[in-house]
C-alpha cells in the first residue's frame, strides 16, 4: 500500500514538474517568436491577461499529466490482474478431483471403472487426476518384508 502510495506521489510530482516546464517552455515560444527584442522581458514581466492564460495552460497541462498517469497505472493494475486470473485458471486446469465411491478390490486393491475393467490403483488415479506415484516401503512393511525374506531364506 505505502509502495502503491508513492509511487502515486512520484507520478503527481513528476506531472507538476512537466506541467511547470511546459508552460515555461510555452512562455519562451511565445516570447521569441512574438517579441523577438524583449525575449526576458516578456518571460519575467508579463501582463495580466498573459499570467491568466499561463496559468491556465500550466493546469491544462498538469490535468493532462494527471489524466495520463492515472491512464497509465490503470492500465498496468489490468495486466497485473489478467496475469493473476491466467495463473489462477492454469492452477485450476491442473486440479483434477475424484469424486464419489471407488469400487476397490479387497484383496489386490484394483479399482474398477465404469466400464467394469479393473485397472491397478496407481495407474487409474494417474489417468484420472494426472498425480504420479513414486513407490517406497514404510517401515512396518519393511519390516514385514524382511520377516518373509529371512523366512524363504531358512526354508
Amino acid at each position: 500500500m505505502f509502495s502503491k502510495f508513492s509511487r502515486r506521489a512520484g507520478i503527481i510530482i513528476l506531472s507538476i514538474i512537466l506541467g511547470i516546464m511546459a508552460g515555461l517552455l510555452d512562455s519562451i515560444i511565445d516570447a521569441i517568436f512574438f517579441y523577438h527584442s524583449k525575449v526576458f522581458d516578456e518571460i519575467f514581466h508579463p501582463s495580466n491577461f498573459e499570467i491568466y492564460i499561463r496559468i491556465f495552460l500550466l493546469i491544462i497541462f498538469l490535468l493532462f499529466g494527471i489524466v495520463t498517469a492515472i491512464g497509465l497505472e490503470l492500465k498496468q493494475s489490468k495486466r497485473i490482474q489478467e496475469e493473476k486470473i491466467t495463473e489462477l485458471k492454469n492452477a485450476r486446469d491442473e486440479i483434477a478431483i475424484l469424486k464419489g465411491y471407488l469400487p476397490i478390490c479387497a484383496y489386490c486393491k484394483q479399482i474398477r471403472d465404469k466400464n467394469g475393467s479393473w485397472h491397478q490403483l496407481e495407474q487409474y488415479i494417474t489417468d484420472h487426476s494426472g498425480a504420479h506415484f513414486t513407490h517406497g516401503i514404510c517401515p512396518e512393511c519393511s519390516k514385514k518384508a524382511l520377516a518373509d525374506l529371512e523366512n524363504s531364506i531358512k526354508s
